[in-house]
């Protein structure tokens, strides 16, 4: 398990990672593309080359929603998987609604997705019926291409929360903070407990993915996330020295 950034994948990112991104670079990035335009008119090396001028890791692209899938949408989702590869990045992830799944997509996504050898993570909001029935279609895949990814909400009804994890079996692979939760974090430093107590349960659930959280420039997102990433060093090392 690790704390994953989530950062905006924009035109002019050289610039942005000196001026704003530059006390994150070394954490792992999720870069975020917020709209198809900036997806289809960036090019490839705009994103790739700061970041590996940087030595900065992504261990995933985050595309954005598309309505309607066809021929365009999967040369996008191609384009987005070479971005991963250059970047030698693990995983890509796309937004997911269950009506506008259908297996003449996912089949060709699949295919398309494994000759580049990487994840391809669903992303679903919120409602646990939407993630238990996207979870049901991709199980019918097997080969390790497709997972899950989802926004929970650390501050919310924890047997809630626990239960998504509980049901997906090693699918889930990136759990999304939402900018809700990181501003209440910010303001009340008391309410770090619940997310402690939640990285010591995925540790002990061997939990193999990312807890993601979306950049802000305060210095209190830094001291928030690096504060998660001591008390995950700390928990592992604990959970490590008890299976000795």
């Amino acid at each position: 398990m690790e704390i994953g950034v989530i950062v905006d994948a924009t035109a002019n990112l050289a610039g942005k990672i000196y001026n704003q991104y530059k006390k994150v670079v070394n954490y792992n990035w999720e870069l975020k593309f917020e709209t198809l335009k900036v997806l289809e008119e960036i090019g490839i090396y705009e994103i790739v080359d700061p970041l590996i001028e940087n030595d900065i890791s992504a261990y995933a692209i985050y595309m954005p929603s598309i309505e309607n899938f066809d021929e365009k949408d999967l040369e996008l989702i191609e384009k987005t998987a070479m971005i991963a590869d250059e970047l030698k990045s693990e995983m890509l992830v796309l937004p997911a609604e269950t009506g506008k799944i259908d297996t003449i997509f996912l089949d060709k996504v699949f295919e398309l997705v494994s000759n580049y050898k990487l994840k391809l993570c669903f992303d679903t909001k919120h409602k646990i019926a939407n993630v238990m029935e996207i979870f049901n279609i991709l199980s019918n895949y097997i080969g390790g291409v497709f997972y899950i990814s989802t926004t929970l909400s650390i501050l919310s009804k924890h047997e809630t929360m626990l239960s998504v994890v509980e049901d997906m079996h090693g699918l889930l692979k990136i759990i999304h903070v939402g900018e809700k939760d990181v501003n209440l974090l910010k303001k009340d430093k008391s309410l770090f407990t619940h997310y402690y107590n939640f990285i010591e349960y995925l540790i002990k659930k061997n939990y193999v993915g990312y807890l993601a959280l979306p950049f802000s420039t305060d210095d209190h997102f830094i001291i928030l996330i690096s504060n998660l990433k001591y008390f995950l060093k700390i928990f592992k090392e604990r959970e490590f020295e008890h299976v000795r």
